[in-house]
């Protein structure tokens, strides 16, 4: 680019005319100045809507829906948990499940090959080690952190935690709830029936979306269509983002029920709440009993 300006000045050419040719090999506005995709920076938007915040807090009486990006939720999983893969799922569902929430929809990502987040992928130092996983009583990688940069570990867990989370025991942690999981353009359903897990396929919920980000809004819209729910919490990459119920972030009421004006007018959410996740216990079988346990201390008070 600087090239073509210098020699334009030098030999008086009319700069009107230069600047109607490219001046780079790429768009800027797409591409960086050796071919690589420009970077979007997210908490520059972050912190933005952190300044429309004004410091009061809002309670939420009861969550309707509670929607999570399943990789957001990898990454909170605390250090001291049990070594196997067993126990790595039985962490995950207490963490995805403990809400007043009566419905949780768990959303991961697809990786798809090729794609235009290699590079992306690449730049955050991705690793191309293979992870097999071949059930419960095998160890998972000591450093989660490390395994969770390779994408083969990201393709595989989903697909090892949907097969495990059909089994009988996993009753005691998901009890009344619905979870839904998103993954590899298809939506299970997991509920308890007669104390047994249940577990079917939703045709109309299945889905080609790469990324969890965009396939939370259209899990959202569904929940909005067929459940009319209140209050929707969706976990974002970096804080809860509660939708409170106003007309101005989107929200109408209907037949005492509210509903969200899809892509019209503003859409964005009054409150930015961080996260706090407390650490679970170590072992499988402790995991199974401290859910257990918590239905029979209700039952008694």
């Amino acid at each position: 680019m600087g090239q073509l300006l210098l020699i334009a000045v030098n030999r008086k050419l009319d700069l009107e005319y230069v600047l109607t040719y490219p001046l780079t090999p790429v768009p800027l506005s797409m591409c960086n100045y050796d071919g690589t995709l420009a970077k979007t920076d997210k908490s520059t938007l972050f912190r933005e809507l952190e300044k429309m915040v004004n410091g009061e807090t809002l309670t939420t009486p009861s969550l309707d829906a509670y929607v999570i990006d399943g990789n957001f939720l990898l990454h909170l999983l605390p250090n001291k948990i049990s070594p196997t893969y067993g126990g790595l799922a039985s962490t995950i569902l207490i963490m995805a499940t403990s809400t007043t929430s009566k419905r949780v929809d768990l959303l991961f990502d697809t990786y798809k090959e090729p794609s235009i987040k290699d590079c992306e992928r690449q730049r955050r130092g991705a690793e191309e080690q293979e992870f097999v996983i071949t059930g419960p009583d095998q160890l998972r990688p000591r450093n989660l952190s490390d395994a969770l940069k390779s994408t083969s570990f990201k393709k595989n867990l989903p697909s090892f935690l949907i097969e495990e989370w059909k089994k009988l025991h996993y009753s005691t942690i998901i009890k009344d709830c619905h979870l839904y999981v998103g993954h590899l353009n298809q939506c299970h359903h997991f509920f308890v029936e007669n104390h047994e897990v249940r577990h079917e396929c939703i045709a109309t919920m299945e889905s080609n979306h790469e990324e969890a980000d965009t396939m939370i809004c259209f899990h959202a819209k569904v929940i909005d269509e067929t459940e009319h729910p209140g209050h929707i919490v969706d976990v974002a990459d970096t804080a809860f983002i509660t939708c409170e119920l106003s007309a101005a972030d989107g929200w109408y009421l209907k037949d005492s029920h509210y509903h969200i004006n899809w892509f019209d007018g503003c859409q964005m959410p009054e409150r930015l709440i961080p996260d706090d996740m407390d650490e679970t216990v170590e072992s499988d079988d402790e995991l199974i009993l401290a859910a257990g346990s918590s239905d029979e201390s209700n039952a008694d008070e």
